[in-house]
């Protein structure tokens, strides 16, 4: 028993160690990246404005964050570090923000004197009196809300999907969850947005075509006011659908797996005449507890929080679009078009953040639960009959 607890000890370390190294390892490379490139300033100074110039006081204060006396010069990594910096380092100043340049996307203050400003993505290219944290502070809300009713509604849907195929291996239902999940992985939303909107938005007219149900001020930063409102929620169905398919698809897939893993675990493959048992407490044989499914349930949903939230964020630059939602996801891509690379980086850096956060919180999942053999048989009243069962000498 001794060894066994040891080598489980060992494996869950390593598993901890290779999740964590992987959550870190992204936003090195990024960081890297913006470091070699020199930042947003490395972009304007090699980009492309197709014979356009930006304003002169837009120029004027990428200089002054950068500290330079010009825009267009040779970027340098110092110039890529200075702006990481800026982003990641929370800084006390005893002032309030004099210009655009000073400006972060949090600031508290301290006391009389006394501000904490941290994530000053700088100023953007081609606008005078906005940055890049205004961008970030009006769509951040926005996507937040479309974030999280997506990821709602793929794990509501996803699990029960995935516990109904495991349950019903080998049945009509578990085919038709196949069905569901092929579709659902292999349609993309910038096909399944537009479909939609024929049928739902032209064709029948019971949603609106586009736009988002909401405006400022937020309760809690995100929370809209008119939550239980007719508005808000039309508007917000058809992207929560076109951005949540793909994810109730894996997470339909990833929880029948896992737990076939646990029902089926002392079984031979393919076998489907004996019994599966399962009982309230302890496991024998093909046996499982009724905790052990609940368990893999809550764990496969906690080990995909991480992929299913940057599946979703990578999901919102093409959904916003779409539906024409103002969030980040839109700003993001009128940033590309528009040739507003601080918009972009910054934007990009945000997300990497996190993600990386969100990653770091679902180390401690499994992605499985292991069951171990009980000490003696529970008895006949808390047994639940979930298969076909061989009958007993």
């Amino acid at each position: 028993m001794a060894s066994k607890a040891a080598d489980r000890g060992r494996v869950m370390r390593r598993y901890v160690a290779e999740r964590v190294l992987r959550a870190v390892g992204i936003p090195l490379v990024i960081g890297l990246l913006i470091c070699a490139m020199g930042g947003p300033m490395g972009l304007v100074s090699y980009g492309s404005f197709d014979g356009r110039s930006p304003p002169r006081e837009a120029l004027a204060n990428l200089a002054a964050y950068y500290g330079i006396d010009g825009v267009i010069e040779e970027p340098s990594w110092r110039h890529g570090a200075a702006y990481l910096s800026s982003v990641l380092v929370p800084r006390i100043a005893r002032r309030q923000p004099a210009s655009v340049v000073d400006e972060a996307l949090v600031n508290i203050r301290l006391g009389e004197d006394r501000y904490l400003r941290w994530m000053n993505f700088g100023p953007t290219l081609w606008y005078r009196t906005h940055t890049v944290n205004d961008f970030i502070r009006s769509g951040l809300p926005i996507s937040t809300q479309l974030g999280i009713l997506s990821i709602l509604t793929a794990f509501v849907f996803g699990l029960p999907l995935g516990l109904l195929a495991a349950l019903k291996r080998g049945t009509l239902w578990d085919y038709l969850v196949g069905e569901l999940v092929f579709y659902g992985i292999s349609v993309p939303a910038l096909a399944l947005g537009p479909v939609l909107v024929v049928i739902f938005g032209l064709g029948l007219r019971w949603l609106p075509l586009s736009g988002w149900g909401t405006r400022p001020p937020y309760v809690l930063f995100f929370v809209p006011r008119n939550l239980f409102s007719a508005e808000f929620w039309g508007s917000a169905i058809m992207p929560c659908v076109t951005l949540g398919a793909s994810c109730v698809a894996i997470i339909a897939q990833q929880t029948r797996d896992n737990l076939l893993q646990i029902i089926y675990k002392d079984g031979k493959d393919g076998e489907k005449k004996t019994a599966v048992v399962v009982y309230a407490r302890g496991v024998m044989g093909r046996e499982v507890e009724v905790g052990q499914v609940w368990k893999g349930v809550f764990f496969s949903a906690w080990a995909l929080s991480g992929p299913v939230f940057a599946r979703v964020l990578v999901g919102l630059l093409v959904v916003e679009r779409v539906f024409g939602i103002p969030g980040l996801g839109n700003h993001f891509v009128a940033g590309i078009g528009g040739r507003d690379y601080p918009i972009v980086v910054g934007i990009v850096l945000l997300f990497t953040i996190l993600v990386t956060f969100v990653n770091l919180l679902s180390v401690g999942s499994g992605g499985g639960v292991t069951a171990s053999a009980p000490s003696e048989r529970p008895p006949e009243k808390s047994r639940l009959i979930v298969g076909p069962r061989e009958s007993e000498e």
